[in-house]
């Protein structure tokens, strides 16, 4: 569980910083 779940903090925490560099150009 702790493999997912930390994969899925780490595509979470990707997705957010795409959408942040979306939202700042």
């Amino acid at each position: 569980m702790k493999g997912t779940a930390s994969g899925e903090k780490v595509g979470l925490a990707r997705h957010l910083l795409d959408v942040h560099k979306e939202q700042c150009r």
